[in-house]
């Protein structure tokens, strides 16, 4: 016959069946707890992944996106204006270039929060993408309000920042739309602000436009030119005249600077002035600057044929060319390809690039001077350059401005300057060549003051390369097809 278990023995079992059962089902609840806290805090990390952007904590273009929608319902309801503000930073590629990409994202970030600091709790500012961000001015009425908020970014923003140890100045550019007036859309009224703010970018920085409808129409007007600048490149438009160098001293040709102009279909002969700053900021300055390269140095080659003078040939360098890190590289392939010594091509880059880009400039040159190649700076005076600073660059050769040759000597204040220019060269011993000579007492005011290299319309006008090769040849008069209207510019309109 089975035992029974007494009744305290029964209790003792049942309290500790009643104990496993409670500890089952405090551990089951708990770990349901703490599942469900953990989904809400992934769910909650997911949301911010969402909707915020990673590296400066700001709304990203989702979020911006709700933002705008909740204040146009507001901004119509309460018969308000709404602001949007597209702003880039100034020179931020140079400065994470420059400095690496940590102390882009830092510069990033800072700036970030200066902005912050300059906005109310009802506005938004996000990152659009890059070192771009969109700036939402809610509920306000009066447009006289812009331009001091604006200010007031631009002020907070060009202060410096400290970044790897060392001071770094930086601005923007801003470009601003309102509702209703500018649009009714997010699209619109940020396509609007893009618009304005390539206008403050034109500008060079450091400001803000407001939208007009004037801007539409030369944005249309770039659009139109930027697609036949591509066209124009691949149904090889564009040809090359050259602008002869001459020693004063006895007009003996010395050498040639080659020149693009543009034979557009509609807008007629074109000079750089009308198409290389589009050409740099779409990127087509790339095939047109190995176009213009390739087509001076062959060339070049048949002028070689016709006569064994070693003739220099100067090829001008825009900024963004400058900024190629693989400049040196491709320039060498190219001289080696078409035969041309290094020390036969002339490689100009303007004092303004040379400012632009001073915490490289020394690089860059010394990998194109290791070429063989000579190297100048060309429209020499323009800028405020640091003498310290030209001392350590590997350059051959100054090119005088044509402002201060035509004002001079006429002009104290650019016979002044030309003296001046002249006295640097000779005590660093650098070449001078005057450019824009169109007079004899230009001549003999250079001469005089010991620059011996010119060149200009009194000697001759740009000339096509049977042109160039009819001088070489000693003939005393140009052809007669590089004196035709179609390679002639206005007086008024000459361009070196």
């Amino acid at each position: 016959m089975p035992q029974l278990l007494s009744p305290s023995h029964l209790s003792a079992s049942l309290i500790i069946l009643l104990a496993g059962l409670l500890t089952g089902q405090w551990l089951r609840n708990h770990h349901l707890t703490k599942t469900a806290e953990e989904h809400h805090s992934t769910e909650a990390e997911f949301k911010r992944l969402a909707l915020y952007d990673q590296l400066t904590g700001l709304p990203n273009r989702s979020l911006l996106r709700d933002r705008f929608e909740q204040y146009l319902a507001e901004a119509k309801r309460f018969d308000h204006l709404l602001g949007v503000v597209f702003l880039d930073l100034d020179r931020f590629k140079h400065i994470n270039d420059s400095l690496g990409h940590a102390a882009g994202d830092t510069l990033l970030q800072m700036a970030a929060q200066r902005m912050q600091g300059c906005l109310r709790d009802t506005d938004t500012v996000a990152r659009f993408a890059g070192d771009e961000f969109v700036i939402i001015l809610s509920s306000f009425r009066d447009m006289q309000n812009l331009p001091h908020i604006a200010t007031k970014l631009l002020n907070t923003l060009a202060e410096p920042y400290q970044l790897e140890g060392q001071e770094v100045l930086s601005s923007a550019s801003l470009g601003i739309s309102t509702y209703p007036q500018d649009g009714t859309g997010i699209e619109q009224l940020m396509r609007n602000a893009d618009t304005a703010m390539y206008e403050a970018k034109e500008a060079n920085g450091n400001t803000y436009r407001l939208f007009s409808r004037e801007m539409e129409r030369k944005l249309s007007q770039r659009l139109e030119m930027e697609t036949s600048l591509r066209l124009g490149l691949h149904r090889e438009e564009f040809f090359l005249l050259y602008q002869p160098q001459f020693d004063m001293r006895n007009q003996q040709l010395v050498g040639i600077e080659a020149l693009v102009r543009w034979n557009h279909p509609v807008r007629g002969l074109l000079t750089p002035e009308s198409f290389i700053d589009l050409a740099e900021e779409t990127g087509l300055i790339a095939p047109l600057g190995d176009w213009i390269l390739r087509e001076a140095c062959k060339q070049w080659q048949q002028w070689q044929k016709s006569d064994g003078q070693p003739l220099r040939l100067a090829i001008n360098l825009t900024n963004r060319q400058f900024q190629n890190a693989n400049l040196a590289k491709d320039i060498q392939a190219i001289i080696e390809e078409a035969g041309l010594p290094p020390q036969s091509l002339e490689l100009e880059v303007t004092e303004a690039t040379l400012m632009q880009n001073a915490s490289s400039a020394d690089k860059f040159l010394g990998q194109l001077k290791e070429l063989g190649v000579q190297l100048s700076i060309d429209d020499f005076g323009t800028g405020y350059f640091s003498l310290a600073y030209l001392q350590h660059l590997p350059i051959d050769r100054l090119k005088i401005d044509p402002s201060f040759v035509q004002g001079g000597p006429g002009d104290s204040n650019h016979a002044s300057i030309v003296t001046t220019i002249i006295d640097l060269a000779r005590n660093m011993d650098l070449e001078l060549i005057a450019e824009g000579v169109e007079s004899a007492s230009q001549i003999k005011f250079l001469l005089e003051k010991g620059c011996h290299l010119g060149q200009g319309y009194y000697f001759s006008e740009p000339l096509d390369g049977d042109g160039i090769g009819n001088l070489i040849n000693g003939l005393p008069e140009p052809p007669q097809k590089a004196r035709d209207l179609d390679f002639r510019l206005p007086s008024d309109a000459r361009t070196y």
